[in-house]
């Protein structure tokens, strides 16, 4: 019998536009000595954007002076998170599509998939199903009226319902078949 093959594809771009980006620190932030170059990336990675594929590079600095509570500490290159967000290997503009497209185009994520694949990006219909949900995250991060876990009120709390039981209920979890509802400002589970 044969080994199978990874299943996650390997990808390269050996025609990508390159992006080195540096540490933006000069001191360190606990003694204020200056910092020196690594010598090492932090982050190397293959971004698939809309405009076409990155390579992505992230090169750290470190803290050199002996007298330091934090001497030989890494400090990163934060600009990489403009571009793409950690172990992810599509750019932040890929999220903002996605988004948009199921939001307010009302797309499927097989059509949006489609969309990605003809545009030369390579990524199956489970995948634009996980960056729909990063978008989500990111955009619930960014509003701070936005709160992922709300007041879960029950249908059985607000009225009688003899078809559901409370063994039924207590076999899934808390979220399943729930929608919200804007009058009580709760989701209802």
């Amino acid at each position: 019998m044969s080994k199978r093959p990874p299943h996650r594809p390997q990808r390269s771009f050996p025609d990508a536009e390159r992006v080195i980006l540096e540490c933006e620190l000069e001191e360190c932030v606990h003694c204020g000595g200056s910092l020196v170059p690594s010598g090492t990336w932090h982050v190397r990675k293959y971004v698939q954007t809309m405009k076409g594929p990155l390579f992505v590079a992230g090169k750290s600095k470190r803290c050199d002076s002996p007298d330091c509570s934090h001497c030989g500490h890494h400090y990163h290159a934060s600009k990489v998170l403009r571009i793409s967000l950690p172990q992810s290997t599509y750019g932040l503009d890929v999220l903002a599509f996605i988004g948009w497209q199921h939001e307010h185009e009302h797309k499927q994520f097989i059509e949006i998939q489609e969309m990605l694949n003809q545009g030369g990006i390579e990524v199956c219909e489970r995948h634009v199903g996980r960056l729909y949900r990063q978008f989500l995250a990111l955009l619930g991060g960014m509003n701070e009226r936005v709160k992922f876990f709300t007041q879960m009120v029950r249908i059985a709390d607000l009225v009688q319902v003899p078809a559901v039981t409370d063994a039924v209920a207590s076999q899934y979890s808390e979220g399943c078949f729930a929608t919200w509802d804007p009058t009580l400002g709760a989701l209802i589970a």
